[in-house]
């Protein structure tokens, strides 16, 4: 094999030309083109005869018209939203091939719909309030958030959650954060029991209508204890009640929050620490709803149960492994390293969850006001590079609203989301190069290999890699995916300067 060192310029791999520029919001993603560029994962599941509901995400100009060749019969496509919609269909693979067309050109791309037990057969993406609004969550907001993610090509880029987190029904008036809002502190429950949201929802159901008419799923939030963690109407004791209530009002998400469950209950055992994430899982399993359950149990000592070996087993789609993330938290590094210490444990459907991204601006709880994440642009890259490689969630929370073109750039660049989609559902693989500096590498369905090099430092540093050394012997393209264009064939090594506290995204694809 050719024996090629690559010495390109530092420029050409960040974007950043003079370290008076390093603080500056740097854009490497190309934009889209305006001819269609499908992007759909290449598998999704389904449980037969449940609801469907799937909205096809293509950037390029609009108008758009879309085909689906082989769609099965209990489904019907939307030509002009590439909505689809009906009954899953009977259990079995359904190859499909989809179309878009539009005045610029023409793009196909494969679709397997899996109608079996299993949903979620890649990372889920999508948007909660959390950060952007906190215990302030509106009907209005939620849609707003909808309308954005269409006008600003979030759902183009496969964007296709909305969630409200904590604080939608009625809080307990003795709280550590005391409400002060009478809007949000009337009745919890019904005289039959059933959960009331406050009066900023007026209408659940109205308000998921809304949603799943414009192809987008909806999730809500709840805990296993009396109280939730900013104090509100938890499900303890009402577990199927509060389960058939989310079904009814057509919800497809649900994010169980454990919080202050260990009052209410014992909490000294794994076996304590699974029940009631086991009971929620039992009620969700009888409802014909393809509702996904997102385990927030996430302390993570011995007594508490190691979520990761038995969410699966219960029926969870994804686990936290982690405490929250914050916009303080300087080292996103730390966070993926502990989350890939559980790689094994995940796997189509059955996803390790190192929280949500944070980017752009983010609300202040106790102000009301907005501000700028503070973490360095390197670093914003490194952590979507990060949560990518490991085949984590894409979730996002921050201001919607205000969400601007850096940030637009970091959350939709196609080939980082094709990684994170990739069918086979791995973490990338760790290799440490010294304290500082590590690498992530991660397969393909296709027989490439996505590397990611990622550097702690303080300072640029330039970083060599010997392709046999992580077990890439073949010949290769090599391409720098956040960039999107081809750097180099046939390498035995790899060397470039990866940026202080940031990271570079290589994919070697085997040549013919």
């Amino acid at each position: 094999m050719l024996r090629l060192f690559l010495l390109i310029s530092f420029f050409y791999f960040t974007g950043i030309e003079t370290s008076a520029q390093q603080d500056s919001f740097y854009i490497l993603t190309p934009p889209p083109p305006v001819q269609p560029r499908l992007n759909n994962p290449l598998v999704y599941g389904c449980r037969s005869g449940n609801d469907f509901l799937y909205r096809i995400p293509c950037q390029g100009e609009r108008p758009i018209v879309f085909t689906v060749k082989g769609l099965p019969k209990s489904l019907r496509l939307d030509k002009n939203s590439g909505v689809i919609s009906g009954k899953s269909p009977a259990k079995g693979t359904y190859q499909l091939n989809v179309i878009a067309k539009n005045k610029h050109g023409v793009n196909t791309k494969s679709f397997k719909i899996i109608s079996g037990e299993k949903i979620a057969l890649t990372p889920i993406m999508g948007w909660n309030h959390w950060y952007a609004y906190f215990d302030k969550p509106t009907d209005a907001l939620i849609r707003q958030a909808a309308d954005v993610m269409l006008s600003n090509g979030l759902a183009d880029a496969g964007y296709n959650y909305v969630c409200i987190d904590d604080c939608w029904t009625n809080a307990y008036e003795k709280n550590r954060m005391p409400i002060q809002d009478s809007l949000r502190l009337k009745r919890r429950r019904d005289s039959s029991g059933s959960i009331l949201p406050n009066d900023y929802f007026p209408d659940m159901k109205a308000m998921t209508d809304y949603l799943h008419q414009k192809g987008f799923k909806a999730g809500i939030y709840s805990s296993p204890s009396k109280r939730t963690c900013a104090g509100f109407e938890g499900s303890f004791g009402y577990e199927e009640k509060d389960a058939k209530q989310w079904a009814q009002w057509a919800f497809d998400l649900i994010k169980y929050d454990r919080c202050s469950y260990p009052d209410d209950a014992p909490y000294n055992t794994l076996e304590q620490a699974k029940y009631p994430y086991e009971k929620l899982g039992q009620a969700l399993k009888k409802i014909n709803r393809d509702i996904y359950y997102s385990l927030c149990q996430y302390y993570g000592s011995e007594k508490d149960g190691d979520v990761w070996k038995w969410g699966g087993s219960i029926g969870g789609n994804s686990w936290r492994t982690g405490t929250d993330i914050n916009a303080f938290l300087p080292d996103v590094f730390k966070v993926a390293l502990r989350n890939i210490q559980f790689a094994a444990y995940q796997k189509p459907g059955e996803w390790n969850d190192p929280d949500f991204l944070m980017l752009g601006w983010l609300g202040n709880r106790r102000t009301g006001g907005i501000y700028r994440t503070t973490m360095h642009p390197n670093t914003q890259y490194a952590y979507v590079s990060l949560w990518s490689l490991m085949a984590s969630p894409l979730f996002f929370s921050s201001r919607i609203d205000k969400i601007d073109a850096f940030t637009l750039n970091l959350l939709t660049n196609h080939e980082i989301i094709a990684i994170n989609q990739d069918p086979l559902g791995l973490c990338g693989r760790l290799v440490t190069l010294n304290e500082k500096q590590f690498l992530l590498v991660k397969e393909l369905h296709d027989g490439a290999t996505v590397v990611g090099i990622f550097n702690r430092n303080s300072t640029d540093m330039e970083i060599k890699i010997n392709l046999k050394d992580i077990g890439l012997k073949e010949t290769y393209d090599v391409r720098d995916c956040w960039r999107q264009v081809l750097i180099g064939h046939d390498l035995s090594s790899f060397q470039t300067t990866v940026p202080a506290i940031g990271c570079a995204v290589i994919k070697f694809s085997k040549t013919n």
